[in-house]
């Protein structure tokens, strides 16, 4: 089937949910593309299983189902028709629809095209934190960091306790140079979500910059006890103990990297020297790494 000919089914049946949308409201808040790719059973059930759901519902699991089959590309089409019926009549609906478009194309490095359907989302629903933040994201990917910082800003002021905002403004601020800055962060994005292993992780990797080895470590171990598999937070932990000499330590820590992560065996760092290595960005001491998240719902 043609991304043209999903359009059409698109249109159809927002078409004839115009008149219905009382009954799809709740439903309407908790589906999204992201929604598919962190609960994609929920999502599921939420829509196209669900005996209640309206026609929207129905057309909202058609580009889940899309998504889940790996067609991308045509579940980018059936949010986009989504989109533009909705436009004017329900822009709650579209701004999510456009969301959605953003996170999808996220997803296959489409930075600019992204960027501009997170600019759709916010046109259309100006308080939309979420969307600031993966605009932020998308922006930071392009190197765009100043107005990268901005959004993540904006997403802040917007939702003061918005912890992945807090995350990504810290990773441009590193990225930056500004370490205590970013280290500041970090700490608030800790401290609304105590469990944030990436957030220790990334802490971990400013500290080591710092020449704050000791307490790098302690976050490093922080973000294992969190996440046991996370590969990045042993090669950093691996980087910091080299450069303290522990030889033997250091080689455990890549060795665990690299069963948890056989990519890392690509590394020509068997001690530790000043290679910069990248996930999604370089760091001297350790692997950073930005989320592009959101909220239950509607994210990216």
């Amino acid at each position: 089937m043609t991304a043209t000919k999903h359009a059409e089914d698109a249109k159809h049946l927002v078409d004839e949910i115009k008149k219905n949308r009382d009954t799809s409201a709740k439903m309407i808040q908790e589906i999204t593309a992201k929604t598919v790719a962190d609960r994609p059973e929920e999502a599921k059930a939420n829509a196209g299983e669900n005996p209640e759901a309206s026609l929207i519902d129905k057309a909202i699991a058609q580009a889940i189902s899309l998504q889940q089959q790996g067609k991308k590309d045509d579940a980018i089409e059936k949010w986009r028709a989504i989109a533009h019926i909705a436009e004017g009549t329900d822009n709650d609906l579209a701004a999510r629809a456009w969301f959605s478009i953003g996170y999808l194309l996220v997803e296959n490095k489409n930075w600019e095209d992204s960027i501009s359907a997170y600019n759709r989302a916010i046109s259309l629903k100006p308080d939309f934190a979420e969307a600031y933040t993966n605009r932020g994201a998308a922006k930071a990917e392009l190197e765009q960091r100043a107005e990268a910082i901005t959004d993540f800003d904006e997403a802040i002021r917007l939702k003061p306790d918005f912890a992945v905002a807090y995350y990504n403004r810290g990773i441009t601020k590193a990225e930056l140079g500004h370490h205590e800055d970013a280290i500041a962060d970090f700490d608030e994005a800790i401290r609304l979500k105590p469990d944030y292993a990436k957030a220790y992780n990334n802490r971990g990797v400013e500290k080591a910059e710092l020449g704050q080895r000791t307490e790098a470590i302690a976050d490093y171990n922080e973000a294992i006890q969190l996440q046991p598999d996370f590969a990045e937070a042993y090669y950093n932990k691996g980087n910091v103990k080299a450069a303290l000499g522990q030889r033997a330590d250091a080689i455990a820590d890549y060795d665990e990297a690299i069963r948890l992560k056989l990519d890392f065996a690509e590394i020509q760092q068997p001690w530790y020297c000043e290679t910069r290595v990248r996930s999604n960005k370089r760091s001297a001491t350790g692997f950073r790494e930005r989320t592009r998240p959101g909220t239950r719902g509607w994210q990216g």
